[in-house]
C-alpha cells in the first residue's frame, strides 16, 4: 500500500500478488502472538486490505477495531467483515492514515497494527509521526515488516516495496518518531534462505497458493515451537514494537526523512 496516489485518480493497490498469503493463517496468528502484550482496548489497522488479517484481530482481541484501506479493496473488506458472526464492532474506512488522523484522535486509539503494510509507504517517517500524533498515551504501535535490504528483489519492487528493512534503521525511526521501543527483533530465518533461493536464484514471479500452504503447515508450527526469534541475528521479517510515552509530545524538530 503506496501513499503515492496523485490528486482526482483512485489508488490501486499493486501487490494483489500476495494474495496467496490470505491463506497462511498459521503465520499470521504467530505475528499476533508477538503482538499480544501490547494490545490495548481501541485498536486500528492500517493497510487491511480485503480482511484476511482484521478477521483474525477481531476473533483474538474481541476488541473494537477501526481498518483503515485506500485501495478498491476497501469494498472487499467491507464484505469480509459484514459476514462476520458474532465479532465486536468493525469499522472500515477508506483512506490514508493522514487524512483521517484528526478524526481517529478522538477515539482514543491505544492500538496501531502495521502487518506487511508499513514496506509499502513511501514516506515511513512521516507515517510513523502520524500514527504518534493519534496514539493515546501509553499507546502502541505494531509493526511486523519485511527485513534484509539485500533480498529486496524484482518482486519486491513489483508489489510494491519500497524497501526491505534493517532492524537498527526501524528502531531509529521509532525513537526519532518520539517513541519508546519495547520490543524489536528479527523472525522467520529459514524463510530468509527460501526467499533468497525463490526469487533471487531461481527468478520466481510470483508467491503460489500451494507453497504458502506448505510453509504455513509445516515450517511455521515448528517455528513456534523453537521460537528462537529473541536472539536471531537475521531473519525474512522484524517484528518492533513502539510506545507512545504515558507523558509526552511529538518533538518539535525532527530530521528530514532521507
Amino acid at each position: 500500500m503506496a501513499n503515492t496516489e496523485r490528486a482526482g485518480e483512485p489508488f490501486v493497490y499493486e501487490g494483489k500478488d500476495l494474495k496467496a498469503m490470505d491463506f497462511a493463517r498459521n503465520y499470521h496468528d504467530w505475528i499476533l502472538s508477538k503482538f499480544d502484550p501490547f494490545v490495548g482496548q481501541k485498536l486500528l489497522e492500517v493497510g487491511a486490505g480485503t480482511g484476511s488479517v482484521s478477521r483474525m484481530i477481531l476473533d483474538r482481541y474481541q476488541k473494537e477495531t477501526w481498518m483503515l484501506e485506500p485501495s478498491e479493496q476497501i469494498d472487499i473488506l467491507k464484505f469480509t467483515l459484514t459476514s462476520l458472526p458474532n465479532s465486536m464492532p468493525a469499522h472500515p474506512v477508506q483512506g490514508f492514515l493522514a487524512d483521517h488522523v484528526e478524526h481517529l484522535k478522538h477515539l482514543q486509539i491505544d492500538t496501531v497494527f502495521y502487518v506487511n503494510v508499513m514496506e509499502h509507504i513511501e514516506d515511513d517517517r512521516a507515517e510513523l509521526r502520524h500514527v504518534f500524533d493519534l496514539l493515546k498515551p501509553g499507546g502502541h504501535v505494531l509493526t511486523f515488516s519485511p527485513a534484509m535490504p539485500w533480498l529486496y528483489g524484482r518482486f519486491d519492487h513489483r508489489i510494491g516495496h519500497f524497501r526491505r528493512y534493517e532492524l537498527r534503521d526501524m528502531k531509529e525511526k521509532m525513537r526519532l518518531a518520539g517513541y519508546e521501543v519495547v520490543r524489536a527483533h528479527y523472525v522467520d530465518l529459514p524463510g530468509m534462505f527460501l526467499w533468497w533461493l525463490m526469487f533471487h536464484v531461481f527468478k520466481f514471479t510470483r508467491l503460489s497458493r500451494r507453497s504458502v500452504r506448505w510453509y504455513d503447515k509445516i515450517v511455521i508450527p515448528v517455528l513456534r515451537r523453537l521460537d528462537p526469534s529473541r536472539v536471531l541475528p537475521w531473519g525474512k521479517n522484524i517484528v518492533v514494537v513502539g510506545k507512545k510515552p504515558a507523558s509526552s509530545s511529538l518533538p518539535s524538530v525532527l530530521p528530514e526523512a532521507a
